[in-house]
């Protein structure tokens, strides 16, 4: 414990030691307390050279000095060393001095006269405490000022209003953002009540008025405190009116947006950084089947897997998905505003409904971090209907191919009847006139057997361009196809079964008896070929109703009769489905067929009025399917129709012949003329005329070619019917009467000989003609 510096500033010196004996007599005596030290000087300014050097505890101050008089001294001590304490010694006739010095600064004052040691040390020491105590007072006084004064800075600079109220409700007092918000200065204010009831509370809002009319929205907030030492309550208020306008419009835009997004078309849905859907919209609803209440906070991959995981493997598929939409999300995020990542899948709906779904992922970017955005757009009515365009689209370009091809077949035909008709004709001829036993017979025949197989296969070139000559009748499918069943089996082998299922009513449709044998009998053909290990042919009957093109392969609407005949052979590669009924085209090895089997079929049963359709798929075998109208006339009894071949009789009468072809001209003529006929024969319409003119008797008959270059049948005969109306007409033609019937010049009930023909062929339709 250190010793009490006491500065003694005293000119008499016998008083200084008699000051020096008492401090020392009490430092002996009172050990437990710390001693005294004193330094004795006799002038002011001897005592000030002490204080500069420090370590000064107390002063002991004589107010009568030789360099210093009054409060002189006293005053620069306290100038020079203000926190140490002065303690003024005087005597009893400056009371008045000594107490105006405790005024100015003096701790205490002692009389020299009644000085006591103890009393001494006691002032000492209550000098030094005291002026702790006012140091420390002055200190914290000092920062309460600071303090208060910053508080006072924050509170006039606070954006806030701040009032305090006594519980009278009066405004004691308002900064000035207070004044602003009320539009009313301080004046205005003090002293005023505040106008609203106000009790303790943490937040409410009010709607002020302001003198000019304007209004603001305050938040206020009121508190206890003290004020003046009086109960007080504070008031803080905050203009939040653009907060409250910027909270309306973000309402406004949310209702906005959520409006927009409940109406759109498509599915919005809204995934947090966890994966978590914050967003489902009703269009969503619709496409998955999932409501927004299943799914609303269910991480994504959960949902993702309900629409699409294979039962048994949802553990397997949710992992998986769930890896999917992290990876997804961290190339969303990388994403520049404006861009999305799209993909295509088919989804499994809650409904069991299969759904083809386009799905765009984008960011968006919030304060509270990045969200997954994604837009389902429904496309399966759209994906359907591309297909039955592409599927009608396919079937027209085939149906314009094979009207194409058929007319090219078409002509390819007419011109090999002309051909066939001459070779054929005069094969006839040169026969007929050959005897029994003659070494060439053998040689004629074989030219007209060649001749005959190639005017077959130019008929099946016709049959597939719907330009052969079909004689429909009323006929029930059922028992054509059961009449043929023994030829059948033979013609398929026995290493295949033949299974019929035929309609349990009657099929009737109106095709040509024959020309549906020969569909038959083409396709078994195909199957057997299809199936060289052996199999089963199964043949149907049945009657189908259309009401939607896309349930029967683009059948029209309507009332069919279903021919089916399936096989379970090799199938057919979907590369060559759209092929199978062009004309020559075929899969077998050269010689094994002509490839005119099934473009047969398809002309057959197309100008039948029907419709042959595909199924077939390699290893699966195939499936030919007709369709054919309904008739709803009586069926008659089918019969096989053979050509006579028995010699016409001889005839007379003069025939006008216009032919453009030499060959079947001179034919026709020599087999005419040796039928006892008389034959104008004439290469165009205009020879025909010609010779019309030069010749006075009757012409009793005109046998015309259908299409000539200068003049054209129907024409030439309506010529020559103006001179003799009384002559018949035999029209030729290498095109079919239907054919010439959709050029314009065929009448359905003219009489028609198709080229090719044989001798007795045209004999017979000249004599019937003449005849009738």
């Amino acid at each position: 414990m250190s010793d009490i510096h006491v500065l003694l500033i005293e000119d008499n010196r016998t008083y200084a030691q008699t000051v020096g004996a008492m401090l020392a007599r009490v430092s002996g005596v009172e050990r437990a307390l710390a001693g005294f030290h004193l330094t004795h000087v006799e002038t002011l300014s001897e005592g000030l050279a002490v204080l500069a050097h420090g370590g000064v505890d107390v002063i002991l101050l004589d107010l009568l000095l030789p360099d210093s008089e009054g409060l002189d001294g006293l005053m620069r001590l306290r100038a020079t060393a203000p926190d140490v304490p002065v303690v003024v010694l005087t005597v009893l006739s400056n009371t008045d001095l000594a107490v105006e010095a405790v005024h100015v600064g003096a701790q205490d004052f002692l009389f020299k006269t009644d000085l006591h040691p103890n009393a001494l040390a006691r002032a000492i020491r209550y000098a030094i405490e005291r002026q702790h105590l006012t140091g420390e007072l002055q200190r914290r006084t000092a920062q309460l000022a600071a303090s208060e004064q910053h508080l006072r800075t924050v509170i006039e600079r606070s954006a806030d209003g701040v009032i305090v109220l006594d519980r009278a409700g009066v405004v004691r007092f308002a900064n000035p953002a207070a004044e602003s918000l009320f539009g009313r200065s301080g004046t205005d204010l003090l002293g005023q009540p505040f106008g609203s009831p106000v009790v303790v509370s943490d937040k409410i809002e009010l709607d002020v008025v302001r003198p000019d009319g304007s209004h603001a929205i305050v938040e206020m907030r009121v508190t206890d405190i003290e004020w003046g030492g009086e109960a007080a309550l504070l008031v803080t208020l905050r203009d939040i009116t653009d907060r409250k306008r910027a909270e309306e419009a973000l309402r406004a835009s949310e209702a906005k947006y959520r409006s927009i997004v409940e109406q759109a078309t498509d599915g919005i849905a809204i995934s947090d950084a966890d994966g978590i859907l914050v967003e489902w919209n009703a269009a969503m609803e619709k496409i998955t089947g999932l409501q927004r209440a299943e799914v609303i906070g269910q991480p994504a991959w959960e949902v993702q897997t309900r629409l699409g995981a294979d039962p048994g493997k949802e553990t397997e598929a949710r992992e998986q998905m769930r890896r999917s939409l992290q990876q997804a999300y961290q190339e969303v995020a990388a994403l520049p505003p404006g861009h999305k990542v799209s993909s295509e899948r088919e989804i499994v709906a809650a409904d069991g409904r299969r759904r083809i779904v386009q799905t765009s992922l984008f960011p968006i970017r919030t304060e509270d971090g990045l969200l997954l955005g994604r837009v389902a757009r429904d496309l399966t009515e759209q994906r359907a209907a591309e297909a039955e365009e592409k599927r009608l689209r396919d079937q027209l370009l085939h149906a314009q191919k094979m009207e194409a091809v058929g007319r090219l077949t078409a002509g390819v035909a007419h011109d090999f009847n002309n051909l066939l008709t001459a070779i054929i004709g005069f094969g006839d001829l040169l026969r007929m006139k050959m005897i029994a036993g003659d070494p060439l017979l053998e040689y004629v025949d074989r030219i007209l057997a060649a001749s005959h197989s190639a005017a077959s296969l130019v008929q099946q070139l016709m049959a597939f361009s719907r330009q052969q000559v079909l004689q429909p009748q009323a006929l029930d499918l059922n028992l054509i196809v059961r009449g043929m069943d023994s030829l059948l089996r033979r013609l398929i082998g026995e290493d295949i079964r033949l299974r019929v299922n035929l309609a349990a009513e009657s099929a009737r449709v109106k095709v040509d008896p024959t020309k549906m044998q020969q569909v038959i009998i083409n396709l078994a053909v195909n199957a057997r070929d299809a199936m060289p290990e052996g199999g089963e042919l199964v043949i149907e009957t049945g009657h189908v109703s259309v009401t939607d093109a896309a349930d029967e392969q683009g059948v029209p609407p309507g009332e069919w009769v279903l021919l089916r005949m399936t096989d379970n052979g090799v199938g057919i590669s979907p590369e060559l489905l759209e092929r199978v009924f062009e004309p020559f085209f075929t899969t077998k090895p050269q010689g094994k067929g002509t490839g005119l089997g099934l473009s047969t079929v398809y002309g057959i049963v197309a100008q039948s009025g029907g419709h042959v359709r595909l199924r077939s798929a390699p290893g699966h075998g195939a499936t030919f399917s007709i369709y054919l109208p309904r008739c709803e006339q009586p069926a008659a009894q089918p019969a096989d129709a053979a050509p006579g071949t028995t010699p016409t009789p001889a005839g007379s009468g003069t025939i006008l012949l216009a032919e453009d072809n030499p060959a079947v001209r001179d034919f026709a003529v020599g087999v005419l003329r040796e039928r006892g006929y008389h034959v104008l024969a004439a290469g165009c319409g205009q020879e025909a005329l010609h010779l019309l003119g030069t010749y006075r008797d009757a012409i009793h008959l005109i046998i015309s070619d259908m299409v000539m270059p200068d003049m054209n049948g129907p024409a030439l005969v309506k010529r020559v019917l103006a001179a003799h109306p009384t002559a018949r007409t035999l029209y030729i033609s290498g095109y079919t009467p239907e054919d010439l019937a959709h050029r314009g010049g065929l009448a359905t009930d003219t009489p028609f000989l198709q080229k090719p023909f044989t001798a007795i062929q045209i004999a017979d339709a000249v004599r019937r003609v003449l005849g009738s």
